[in-house]
């Protein structure tokens, strides 16, 4: 478990939102999650709409982990939370919060993907009995991926004994879109697909033209792909356009105009592009990575770690559809 001070400190930061907010205004809140400046900051982004805005760099040990955006969404009869957070401290550090911020109880959780900022926290909400939605196929992904995720932390933390060491599975699954009525009012819960990772969901507030995307949108820091098909993540882009929304709130990133996707969509396309191309003339990998370096990018945060590793799994994927193909 995490030390007693270090938790009593991570639970005093996050549940510090304390009165009704301006809409104008972010909700005063103290500056840090784990010591990070980035993490936890509370926006109001409509009405009955909030965002944490945390860091978008990589897992530390200055942030232990809470990197990454979460959401509420808040009905007559109680709140939608996004996110649960990279442990179960955290998870029950964001339950608290938002009760603070909203004055209403959690009705019930959504994990937008498998990602371990987004679902180790899971935890935490159980122990107060929230019941937590995510697609099937993030189930799958997390018992398959999880304990692997929950070293990476470890490593990437520097600690070894943490309250993220347990994996609690989503115990409401869906199949398809839903309209969630936990909390009094229709929320719509939609289904994308295989894009960023298998069983991507988008949480949408129509009533307010609100949508939180999860890691489907990242603004300002280079996606990773290695779970992902670029085709239909491109394609969900577009319809997150299409959705009637006005604000989204990105997994990574600032709460920004729906328009500012077709950002990330240019980087998909222009790795897509870049790849396939060095490919095509047959070159190695090695020269590939240089080929497609896209300098334009490099001013968004976590260039230099995930760029390489994105072109190198767009590489492998073309590889492995040419070896793939009858004759070979």
């Amino acid at each position: 478990m995490l030390p007693a001070a270090l938790t009593g400190a991570l639970l005093a930061v996050l549940v510090g939102c304390a009165t009704p907010p301006d809409p104008t205004k972010e909700v005063p809140t103290a500056s840090s999650v784990i010591g990070c400046n980035q993490c936890g900051r509370w926006q109001q982004v409509g009405p009955d709409d909030y965002a944490a805005i945390a860091g978008t760099g990589p897992v530390d040990g200055h942030n232990a982990g809470a990197v990454g955006n979460a959401g509420l969404v808040i009905g007559p009869d109680g709140v939608l939370l996004i996110g649960t957070g990279s442990s179960p401290v955290h998870g029950a550090a964001l339950d608290a919060a938002a009760r603070r911020v909203t004055g209403r109880r959690i009705a019930a959780a959504v994990n937008l993907q498998a990602s371990p900022e987004h679902v180790l926290g899971n935890g935490g909400l159980r122990a107060q009995h929230i019941p937590v939605f995510a697609h099937r196929d993030t189930e799958r992904f997390m018992q398959r991926n999880c304990e692997r995720c929950i070293r990476d932390v470890r490593n990437d933390t520097g600690v070894e004994d943490t309250s993220s060491a347990t994996i609690d599975l989503p115990d409401r699954l869906l199949d398809g879109d839903v309209t969630d009525l936990s909390t009094g009012r229709a929320i719509d819960i939609l289904s994308l697909g295989h894009t960023y990772q298998p069983g991507s969901l988008v949480v949408v507030d129509r009533l307010h033209g609100v949508a939180f995307t999860g890691n489907l949108v990242s603004l300002d820091r280079v996606p990773d792909v290695a779970n992902a098909d670029l085709d239909r993540w491109l394609a969900a882009l577009d319809r997150i356009r299409q959705l009637g929304v006005h604000t989204i709130v990105p997994g990574f990133g600032p709460v920004s105009p729906v328009d500012r996707t077709s950002e990330l969509a240019r980087y998909l396309t222009n790795l897509r592009d870049a790849v396939g191309r060095s490919f095509e003339a047959g070159r190695s990998l090695q020269a590939t990575q240089r080929e497609a370096a896209l300098p334009a990018y490099a001013k968004w945060a976590m260039y230099d770690r995930l760029h390489p590793k994105n072109v190198q799994r767009v590489y492998l994927q073309l590889e492995a559809a040419e070896l793939s193909k009858p004759g070979r």
